[in-house]
């Protein structure tokens, strides 16, 4: 949802730059950049100015190796067919993250486009720090809200809903007073119409 023109261009207008990851459903801009890192990697990315990083982590039994393929070359970036229409585009990247555990292996390749000219190093770590944010959020979304069971389906509904989520939880993070976490602050408002409008204007 976030991979969008108008959101790039928003970033760049506030004086940011961006790293925005690219999904199956962006369709061609997903395929052409799929296309671009397989074809160099085939010839050992010979002709094609690159730079790589890789980190590896292993803690409670899993190891887990992450690989960074960033590509800021003017001319690469003219074979993604809708390259041009992207404000401020100035690199690709790739990351491949391979995770060993008691359970098996699992990689997972993952695209990215940015206004960064930047070290592969610099743009994992950009990656990996917004995971960390996605991944704690919708952990904390999932255990205090029960996100993931929410059956809403119709309609603007989904959207609506983690709209509504989203707001209750900033909220909830934002009222200090109590000092329980958010699923007992959550569980607090609902019997407690004081501390309701109390995290409601918080």
């Amino acid at each position: 949802m976030g991979c969008q023109k108008e959101i790039a261009q928003g970033i760049l207008d506030r004086g940011a730059e961006y790293v925005l990851a690219v999904k199956q459903n962006q369709g061609r801009l997903h395929e052409d950049l799929k296309d671009l890192f397989e074809e160099a990697q085939a010839t050992g990315f010979e002709g094609v100015p690159h730079d790589y990083a890789t980190t590896l982590n292993q803690n409670h039994g899993r190891q887990e190796r992450r690989e960074c393929w960033a590509i800021s070359d003017p001319d690469c970036l003219e074979y993604l067919s809708t390259g041009r229409e992207w404000p401020g585009l100035r690199s690709v990247v790739k990351v491949v993250g391979r995770r060993e555990a008691e359970t098996g292996i699992t990689v997972q390749p993952r695209y990215f486009i940015s206004s960064l000219d930047a070290s592969a190093e610099q743009l994992l770590a950009t990656v990996r720090a917004h995971w960390s944010i996605e991944n704690s959020l919708h952990w904390s979304l999932d255990v205090t809200f029960r996100e993931d069971q929410c059956r809403v389906r119709k309609d603007h509904g989904p959207q609506d809903m983690a709209t509504l989520r989203n707001i209750s939880h900033n909220l909830l993070k934002l009222e200090t007073s109590l000092k329980v976490g958010i699923q007992g602050k959550r569980l607090h408002a609902g019997r407690r119409q004081d501390y309701l409008l109390k995290a409601l204007r918080s």
